[in-house]
């Protein structure tokens, strides 16, 4: 039976938490241990964790101070990287969620089918569900996993991304600077940078819960569009090209030089007219949705990646 430690990363989360706990608690075929951060809840979240204690043969609670919700799943990553005992495979956790029994055996059974010396990162597709967990349609992904695609498209969801230790290893120790969106999105672009096994699953194992609180969640045609129209005038307009330099920075010496050469492209493209017309026609930055392919090279002219 494999070994699986939670990373549940927590803040004002009472209405929703106990779902979430008891559906680690039905997992079938896994040893489950969980690590919580707490990112400076003010509510019950944390009274209502520790009525779990004994539920789990090792829960660990973690009060830390408001850094936001990358910044306290980094913080996670770190600390499971510290501790003596070393887990088959690290599991991301949203607070709100509702997990299905086979969640966790899915998504350690496809991993066991590759090296375990090699980075390796599972996650699959969500069912979108509302506040009472009430089917949403949902949108079903559909990805190549190709490192110059995750720059063209956010394709894993945190909550679903269950990992090994080698690539617990490579995040903890290689990133200094800390992503201010989108911690997922890193660790499924480490996996491939060093060629790692990226296996994703398209059937959902996760009810991916709706509500008002979300941080990240389902985005309506008008929210998106709106989104889309901000961009050209706030100052997060180029957001994904921060995050974009902020990995590079972490990663540019140890990279291998294919993909080194690539994000070097895409991290100057502001500067070189050459280079960006280059990367409109790079073949590596696509993704198997036309109309997002189309919206990556709008992006690119107008300067707003």
């Amino acid at each position: 039976m494999k070994n699986v430690l939670i990373l549940l990363s927590t803040y004002n989360g009472e209405k929703y938490i106990e779902e979430q706990i008891q559906s680690y608690l039905v997992q079938k075929g896994i040893k489950c241990d969980l690590l919580v951060r707490d990112d400076g809840s003010s509510d019950a979240t944390l009274s209502i964790i520790k009525k779990y204690a004994d539920k789990f043969s090792k829960l660990r609670i973690i009060k830390g101070k408001n850094m936001g919700y990358a910044g306290s799943f980094m913080a996670l990553i770190r600390q499971a990287y510290s501790l003596e005992q070393k887990y088959d495979y690290y599991a991301l956790s949203d607070q709100d969620d509702v997990w299905l029994a086979d969640k966790l055996y899915i998504a350690t059974d496809r991993l066991s089918r590759f090296d375990s010396r090699k980075p390796q990162l599972y996650f699959s597709q969500t069912q979108l569900v509302d506040s009472r967990l009430n089917y949403i349609a949902t949108p079903r992904l559909k990805l190549k996993c190709t490192f110059g695609e995750s720059f063209v498209v956010f394709g894993a969801t945190g909550c679903t991304e269950v990992f090994n230790y080698e690539l617990l290893k490579i995040v903890s120790t290689h990133v200094k600077v800390l992503p201010k969106v989108r911690h997922d999105a890193w660790i499924y672009q480490t996996c491939l940078a060093f060629d790692g096994a990226v296996f994703f699953d398209t059937q959902p194992h996760i009810l991916y819960r709706q509500h008002r609180s979300n941080v990240i969640g389902r985005k309506t045609a008008k929210k998106t569009w709106f989104r889309r129209f901000n961009y050209l005038f706030s100052k997060g307009k180029n957001s994904r090209l921060e995050s974009t330099k902020d990995f590079y920075r972490n990663f540019e010496t140890v990279l291998p030089d294919k993909h080194k050469k690539l994000l070097a492209g895409i991290v100057n493209y502001k500067t070189d007219y050459i280079n960006r017309v280059k990367l409109l026609f790079n073949k590596d930055l696509t993704t198997k949705n036309v109309k997002t392919n189309l919206r990556f090279r709008i992006a690119l002219l107008l300067g707003l990646y």
